[in-house]
């Protein structure tokens, strides 16, 4: 949360990194629907890219969110729009905005380079927090501030303890 509600001014782009189930999707979004990190923000999105995806689609997708969140109408036609003219409207949605995104589940590496050019860097102290399997990904240079945060295993104790909690009701 310190990162995402910091003073600092500059896009920052936070990687949360883990093997599958370990848990980061579920730390994202708590982080997301925490109130004083949604009151930081002008507006935010949330999205899930998975490992085949179309960058058109995508872009209509953080554009109704980022509509939906503000209880604002959503432009008329995206189904027909272009990349460019899609990338239009988002440019000058965030034109002003502090805003938050979450990208969940990143495969590809290159899609930071397809979508970047929607999240310009306006020294608004804008964060987009993306979460993936790879590190690859979380270690990629943004040509932004970028922070990463890996999620560990838990130790074998700990994982037989969870468990038996959740498989057995037992409390501990």
């Amino acid at each position: 949360m310190g990162s995402l509600t910091n003073e600092e001014q500059c896009q920052t782009v936070v990687s949360v990194v883990g093997m599958g189930g370990s848990g980061k999707t579920t730390l994202v979004a708590r982080t997301f629907k925490d109130e004083i990190v949604k009151r930081h923000f002008e507006c935010y999105a949330w999205i899930t890219v998975s490992q085949s995806y179309v960058i058109e689609d995508l872009l209509r997708r953080l554009i109704k969110e980022f509509h939906k969140a503000k209880k604002e109408e959503v432009p008329a036609d995206m189904n027909a729009m272009s990349y460019n003219e899609l990338l239009e409207i988002l440019v000058n949605y965030l034109e002003t905005k502090t805003y938050l995104v979450v990208l969940d589940n990143v495969w590809d590496v290159h899609l930071w380079e397809k979508i970047r050019f929607s999240f310009l860097d306006k020294q608004l102290g804008s964060r987009v927090m993306l979460t993936t399997r790879r590190e690859d990904i979380a270690s990629s240079s943004f040509g932004v501030e970028s922070r990463v945060h890996k999620i560990q295993p838990l130790e074998k104790g700990d994982a037989w303890e969870l468990f038996r909690m959740k498989a057995f009701s037992v409390s501990v």
